[in-house]
């Protein structure tokens, strides 16, 4: 489970841009055929192309995945709650833009 939080704060300012921000289990099938589940925090846009992804890492820590190749600039790493809320506000002004 996330050390992260997902504060009340981050979750109103990613609703008043569109945006919805959930933890979730994400399944990979691994090369041998064997399926992997990891948690992640879902940063995006119903119906748009807009998806950050961020791993829960050991010890609670978030990892990016995944994001637009237009965003740039988001950390490698996030270790605390205040510093997703960061990340939700620039994803709600990318998306206002």
């Amino acid at each position: 489970m996330p050390r992260v939080n997902i504060t009340p704060k981050a979750l109103e300012i990613a609703e008043s841009a569109g945006l919805y921000v959930e933890h979730g289990l994400q399944t990979n099938v691994l090369k041998n055929g064997t399926e992997r589940q990891r948690h992640v925090i879902e940063i995006g846009e119903e119906d748009s192309d807009f998806l950050i992804i961020y791993g829960v890492g050991n010890g609670g820590i978030l990892y990016l995945i995944t994001k637009p190749a237009y965003v740039e600039d988001l950390p490698a790493h996030i270790e605390d709650s205040m510093q997703l809320r960061r990340v939700v506000e620039f994803a709600a002004l990318e998306v206002t833009r």
